[in-house]
């Protein structure tokens, strides 16, 4: 079974000699912040990336498996359909100004 990305976070941080508070540091986060990713909380995405910036790819951002809050985002994100005009409502769609003159 392969390593949770948390504990492969540690051993990252480990091998490089780096204290939590050090490493938490050079990812311009608190220690308590890299203390619950390294014991399985996943990271906002922006720090995601940070991470697989800071180890280089060895943890890439992929590799982190979102919490149930962001899935729940996710997937009424994924709902979401083009907007539809209502009955009442006909015509063209109204177009800005701005959008006009750029086009």
């Amino acid at each position: 079974m392969p390593q949770d990305t948390g504990a492969r976070l540690r051993a990252f941080r480990k091998s490089f000699g780096l204290s939590v508070r050090a490493a938490a540091s050079q990812l311009h986060v608190t220690h308590v912040a890299l203390a619950q990713w390294e014991t399985g909380a996943p990271p906002e995405p922006p720090f995601r990336e940070a991470i697989e910036v800071w180890t280089s790819g060895a943890i890439r951002e992929s590799d982190w498996v979102p919490a149930a809050r962001e899935r729940a985002y996710i997937e009424r994100a994924s709902l979401v359909r083009p907007a539809v005009r209502s009955d009442r409502e006909s015509g063209p769609l109204p177009v800005d100004d701005e959008t006009k003159d750029s086009a």
